[in-house]
């Protein structure tokens, strides 16, 4: 984790759950965290909470699905710290609804959130870079093991879609930096079910409340190992469960 000591990241999604312990862990590592969220005094309070660590947090409030909002950050990240190196784009939300239905409403808020807001940040994060003729950035997509097969859950399969799509973003930018000879990484990163809000706000009610579940800090960690490796060595796909998950 040398190499990114004082340098800068940012984590969308940081007020709690999985983007509030990558913030705090990349902060305990003596990275730099932009961190955006909408609840803006919850992502001041971590700040407050590791305000002594080597890496400083920025909070700043934005919704990740306006683009104006996301531009208006990166750019503050330029003026003030000079860029951003690593992107972790962990924002997204879960709505139970079946395709039958059709309740387009809660279809694009999760395509919003969970594939278009994570494309604006791999792009400006390439043109923070590449105006620093930087090639050494790192884009981290959280997604899930929801990306990777079909569940057997009702009410899933919007959802669902929304992951496979991250995935394939995913590995598409993965084969267009090869084919620029770009040394930027992009890991996915595919947790389990996790012991998060996002089930309660998504109207899931107890539906995983008997699972197995990660902690967030547990997927924190899985950031850190796919940081520390070696300019050389990209991990692509790291998937992570909690053992004895059975869905």
């Amino acid at each position: 984790m040398d190499r990114w000591y004082g340098r800068v990241a940012l984590v969308t999604g940081a007020s709690s759950g999985i983007g509030a312990a990558i913030t705090k862990a990349l902060a305990i590592n003596g990275i730099n965290v932009i961190g955006i969220a909408r609840r803006l005094e919850k992502v001041q309070q971590i700040a407050d909470e590791l305000k002594n660590e080597n890496g400083k947090i920025y909070p700043i409030k934005a919704d990740v699905t306006k683009e104006d909002d996301v531009v208006s950050v990166f750019q503050w990240a330029t003026d003030r710290l000079g860029g951003v190196d690593i992107v972790v784009n962990n924002a997204g939300t879960t709505v139970k609804t079946n395709i039958k239905d059709g309740e387009i409403k809660k279809w694009r808020l999760m395509f919003e959130l969970n594939v278009l807001a994570m494309g604006t940040c791999i792009r400006e994060t390439i043109k923070s870079l590449k105006s620093r003729d930087l090639d050494d950035g790192h884009i981290i997509n959280i997604c899930s093991v929801a990306g990777h097969r079909l569940p057997q859950r009702m009410g899933n399969y919007v959802y669902t879609s929304t992951k496979f799509a991250a995935k394939i973003i995913t590995e598409g930018l993965q084969l267009e930096l090869a084919n620029m000879k770009s040394k930027i990484k992009i890991t996915n990163l595919s947790p389990g079910v996790v012991d998060t809000e996002i089930f309660d706000v998504g109207g899931w009610g107890c539906g995983f409340s008997e699972q197995p579940k990660l902690s967030p800090s547990e997927v924190a960690d899985a950031v850190i190992y796919a940081l520390s490796t070696t300019p050389d060595v990209q991990i692509a796909e790291l998937t992570i469960r909690p053992n004895g998950e059975g869905w």
